[in-house]
């Protein structure tokens, strides 16, 4: 019960968004070819990108299954990820679902939700097509080259 309304209150605040900032954005020619479909390319890309050994998310499925799936499965796979993308219809509930674990820190005191992190666990697919989308923003981020920006983008230092 602690933990529940610790991370509640954690996840589920309410900040104040002033939408019209937007209005002052430059405006910039748009890449329609972000929408295309992933390749079977991209989508093998991602997976060799990602981590042996990780927490799969609600289905079970684990990246090293994925990374060992034999040819004809990834083509279904493949399949899967491409039909997704291009067909409103088609959605699978477990890729939007997170799973929350709470692991102790090994200090302090183990009730106190502080010494204490949450661990989240996404569907494996849905980390395939976030890994693939945020590519693709990557590289249009570094077409733009923008003169700021604040955080972290891929492997360079954030200008303010």
């Amino acid at each position: 019960a602690i933990l529940n309304s610790h991370f509640h209150s954690l996840f589920n605040s309410n900040v104040q968004v002033d939408p019209t900032v937007l209005n002052d954005l430059p405006q910039h020619e748009i890449k329609y070819e972000l929408r295309e479909t992933p390749t079977a390319g991209e989508v093998k890309s991602a997976i060799s990108s990602m981590a042996y050994e990780k927490a799969p998310g609600q289905s079970g499925l684990t990246t090293d299954m994925i990374k060992n799936l034999p040819p004809q499965a990834f083509k279904y796979y493949v399949d899967l990820i491409q039909i997704f993308w291009t067909n409103p219809e088609t959605d699978f509930d477990a890729w939007h679902v997170t799973i929350l674990s709470v692991l102790y820190k090994g200090k302090g005191d183990p009730q106190d939700p502080n010494n204490s992190r949450g661990i989240a666990h996404k569907e494996t697919s849905a980390k395939v097509l976030s890994i693939i989308l945020a590519r693709r923003l990557l590289t249009r981020f570094k077409e733009i080259n923008p003169e700021s920006q604040f955080g972290h983008v891929g492997c360079q230092e954030a200008q303010h």
